[in-house]
């Protein structure tokens, strides 16, 4: 059995009930991979496809399962994924070269190629069979993508299970810099989201990724992201406290200065958790252990 402590959470209770055993996969973040935690030798590599050059190169070593993105320079760069799946020579290369590094460092690969649309479609999979076929030439298990929830045009899950073993949905967008404050991800939206990719696929087929971050939303609209150990800090500095919303178990807070934060703890996690295992979902991606609340490091046991 798994329990997930809330110890060290701002709301103080400790919660040791156990829930059914999840897969606990520990990944980096490539929004937060430039930060350095005493957790790093416990978290998944990032390799990141250089929009310059059109190649891939390891940015921050870890063990376990390895992400490979088109973030860098505060972006996700689709046109550099285009590029390379219009010249065969070049992505049969490519292919190869993202395999190798990925061997190195870990024991999986789960692809991150984000802000795709439909129309790439047809050479998106091409992509993704040679990267697939590379991984598996080296034994890189399992080989996976992440895609957004709710884009079922530009990620269709049924034509990417073609050629992914597992389709990670990236669950953490409910609310995010350029929507209004609020949680990061409820139940109800993880339920229906599951449940929608599940269809003509199954469950076991699919993972749930969750943030380990928040947001913090400015006065005028504007949003970012912040860490538990960041949150925590400016609640100290405002002498104010957070307060647990009842249907996201999110944490939230205000301050003086116009701002919302709507931040996960252990206890949230726990929740999210257990929304996923209701639709079937028992493999987890959790991402963003940079600052994250310290009592979710048990977790990292289980990979």
């Amino acid at each position: 059995m798994l329990a997930v402590a809330a110890a060290g959470s701002s709301c103080g209770r400790v919660y040791s009930t156990p829930i059914p055993v999840a897969r606990i996969w520990s990944l980096a973040s490539p929004l937060l991979a430039d930060r350095r935690t005493p957790l790093d030798s416990a978290i998944g590599s990032v390799i990141i496809l250089d929009s310059a050059a059109f190649r891939p190169v390891l940015f921050r070593r870890g063990t376990g399962i390895s992400t490979f993105t088109n973030y860098q320079g505060g972006r996700y760069h689709p046109e550099a994924v285009r590029a390379i799946a219009e010249e065969p020579a070049v992505l049969d290369t490519f292919s190869r070269r993202a395999a190798v590094i990925a061997s190195t460092v870990g024991t999986g690969l789960l692809l991150d190629f984000q802000e795709m649309s439909a129309s790439d479609i047809p050479r998106f999979v091409e992509l993704l069979r040679a990267l697939g076929n590379a991984a598996r030439a080296r034994s890189l298990t399992p080989f996976g993508i992440i895609v957004p929830a709710g884009d079922t045009l530009a990620y269709p899950a049924s034509i990417l299970a073609r050629v992914a073993d597992m389709i990670v949905i990236r669950l953490g967008t409910e609310h995010r810099p350029g929507t209004p404050p609020g949680p990061l991800t409820t139940p109800d939206f993880i339920r229906r989201q599951l449940g929608a990719r599940a269809i003509g696929l199954g469950a076991t087929r699919l993972a749930a990724e969750f943030p380990l971050y928040g947001c913090i939303w400015s006065r005028d609209g504007t949003a970012r992201i912040i860490t538990y150990r960041e949150a925590n800090d400016l609640i100290l500095r405002e002498a104010g406290a957070f307060r647990r919303d009842p249907a996201s178990q999110f944490l939230t807070a205000e301050g003086r200065d116009g701002w919302t934060i709507w931040l996960p703890d252990s206890r949230t996690i726990r929740s999210l958790i257990e929304a996923a295992q209701s639709r079937g979902v028992n493999s987890i991606a959790l991402t963003g252990w940079n600052g994250s609340d310290p009592a979710l490091a048990g977790l990292l046991v289980r990979r």
